[in-house]
């Protein structure tokens, strides 16, 4: 399938695309001015290339022919077609200096292209010359014939795993490999890659499709190139303003003064973040302000094999519920403040505001898909108090009040909810407090489940949890129902983790 963005603007979009395309096979043979995009579509399977970087200014010329003809297009377009056009194109381009290692990436791998959005700056502003992937929006790898596709496949995986590591408001990816004069485009999405029908460039059809690609790229709503309208930055604050969706209230509040805490570093699963925000709310007429943390993911939502879908926003507000008259489990385990499944307004509803999934942005980008499966789902909660890893603990006495405090919360949760945590670890045990005023916090419901009442687990066990510290019931998958002896077994791992390695970060060998 070829992807094609579905937009109020649509028409304009086919009627750009059929300029520029016009444009560019009247153009073509122009060798003097358009040389180089020449080499390209003209490129003999034959003779190939003998480097791939040869290709590269080839390919960035074809972008490049396609940024410059559309605002003309644009504007053309537009006065055919009745009612104004909400935006004016971007103008996407191919980063200059191609193979090289960004400047915000974590490892020493050199991106063949990064596509990135000019701003009307010398290469985006990137400074030191260099591409960035906090500023990409897709990378191409490429491979100088159609037999590498396998290998440009694995390599663009690896480099969007960066895009989603450094652009905190991405929802999902969009990539290109180019094998000789096949390209191919690719959505990232939680649990596969789609990918779309070839398009050769060496014929006139293939370079329409192409050229229709990056014009509805350049045209449609920053939702459909994978970015999170509901996270905005806020350049004078050099922090971010977070939407959250209270299901319960059915109120958005907006969340200020967000900072990162915790970001996803995979391009598959739940792309679980974390921020530090400031939150306003009106709690028995007053107004304040509460410092809160925003947890951000794509749950599953899809009903498997008889059993319904975790729902760590369910868990939390049930365990709120039931336990605000004990006292003395107060800060011992999250209060849930707002939280729901993010809400965003789709291209084909503009104004209406629709639950975010990820069978949403599959339809709203025109792509036919049967049973889109997993499906996911994206939720964000803002919960308080806030908390500071475990590994920051003092002395021995401060880690026996906090596990002590852990361990009372798990027990409460499993008698009067009868929800199971199943991920006692490192990562999920918080500190609050100082000296004799220290309480620990047991967070992250994420692989809880209900069980049949205070010793009972669930019927159909899967493994879950932190590796080095699950139970050898998990580890093995046993089919032994899961208890709360799992997750006291976990606590035993962690103790003997800390009794290794030390308890606070200064002792860590």
């Amino acid at each position: 399938m070829l992807f094609a963005s579905v937009m109020p603007s649509q028409r304009l979009a086919d009627r750009a695309s059929e300029s520029v395309s016009a444009q560019l096979e009247e153009f073509i043979l122009d060798v003097e001015q358009y040389g180089a995009l020449l080499n390209w579509v003209s490129m003999n399977p034959e003779l190939l290339p003998a480097d791939e970087p040869i290709m590269y200014p080839w390919i960035q010329a074809f972008i490049k022919f396609v940024a410059d003809a559309l605002p003309e297009a644009v504007n053309n377009g537009r006065a055919s077609i009745p009612g104004p056009n909400a935006r004016g194109p971007r103008r996407i381009i191919a980063f200059q200096l191609t193979n090289v290692v960004a400047v915000d990436s974590d490892d020493m791998r050199r991106p063949d292209i990064v596509l990135t959005e000019d701003i009307g700056q010398t290469e985006g502003g990137v400074a030191n010359n260099r591409p960035a992937y906090w500023g990409a929006v897709g990378v191409i790898e490429v491979k100088r014939a159609k037999n590498g596709q396998r290998r440009a496949y694995e390599e663009l995986f690896v480099y969007t795993r960066n895009i989603y590591a450094n652009q905190y408001n991405r929802r999902f990816a969009w990539g290109l490999t180019i094998c000789g004069t096949i390209v191919r485009a690719c959505l990232f999405g939680h649990d596969k890659v789609i990918v779309s029908d070839v398009m050769d460039v060496s014929a006139a059809s293939g370079r329409r499709r192409f050229v229709s690609l990056l014009v509805n790229w350049a045209l449609c709503e920053s939702a459909q190139l994978g970015y999170d309208p509901t996270i905005q930055w806020v350049e004078a604050d050099g922090m971010w303003n977070i939407e959250i969706y209270d299901e319960t209230s059915q109120e958005t509040h907006t969340c200020h003064d967000a900072m990162m805490r915790h970001n996803t570093t995979s391009v598959f699963g739940r792309h679980t973040r974390c921020f530090r925000a400031k939150m306003t709310e009106t709690v028995d007429g007053q107004v304040r302000e509460t410092e809160v943390i925003i947890k951000d993911s794509w749950a599953h939502a899809s009903i498997a094999n008889g059993i319904a879908p975790r729902n760590e926003l369910a868990y939390l507000r049930e365990i709120s519920d039931r336990l605000h008259n004990h006292g003395d489990l107060t800060g011992k385990y999250p209060h849930l403040n707002a939280g729901g499944i993010v809400r965003i307004r789709g291209s084909e509803t503009p104004g209406v505001a629709i639950d975010d999934t990820t069978s949403t942005f599959i339809s709203d980008l025109g792509v036919q898909m049967i049973n889109y499966m997993p499906s996911r789902v994206h939720r964000r909660l803002a919960m308080s108090p806030i908390g500071r890893p475990l590994q920051t603990i003092n002395t021995v006495d401060e880690l026996i009040v906090v596990v002590h405090d852990v361990m009372c919360a798990h027990a409460a949760i499993l008698e009067h909810c009868r929800i199971l945590h199943r991920d006692i670890s490192i990562n999920n045990i918080l500190i609050r407090g100082e000296g004799a005023q220290i309480v620990g916090m047991l967070i992250d419901f994420d692989y809880a489940v209900r069980t049949g009442g205070a010793t009972g687990g669930q019927q159909n066990p899967d493994r879950t949890g932190t590796p080095p510290f699950m139970s050898i019931g998990n580890l093995e998958l046993s089919s032994v129902e899961r208890t709360a002896l799992d997750d006291w077994e976990s606590l035993i791992y962690i103790l003997c983790w800390l009794g290794t390695i030390g308890i606070n970060l200064t002792d860590e060998q």
